[in-house]
């Protein structure tokens, strides 16, 4: 890309758990207008996201995150890999999820 260009969909999620984040809690949070979706777990475990607003982050997420996972709308619920790439047991609570 030419010098100053913007590249865009640029791997733009609202909230990116990275690298098998395990243990967190995603409260409260508004989260608005990202391309690739509103919340994405790269592997990991027994995350909780609760409470968030979630505006017009588009539905069109990389059909593969943490080796082969699935992904519903804006958050990726289970995973076709194995091993320690395993997204489980996340928990997707009392969201507010808006399009228009």
């Amino acid at each position: 890309a030419p010098s100053g260009a913007t590249l865009s969909p640029f791997f733009t999620w609202g909230v990116y758990l990275d690298n098998w984040s395990s243990g967190f809690i995603v409260r409260r949070n508004v989260v608005s207008g990202n391309n690739l979706g509103g919340v994405f777990f790269h592997g990991g475990r027994d995350n909780v996201v609760e409470g968030n607003v979630l505006h017009n982050a588009t539905m069109h997420s990389p059909p593969t995150g943490a080796y082969g996972a699935l992904q519903s709308g804006q958050v990726l619920v289970g995973s076709l890999g194995g091993g320690s790439s395993v997204v489980t047991n996340n928990t997707f609570l009392r969201n507010i999820v808006m399009f228009y």
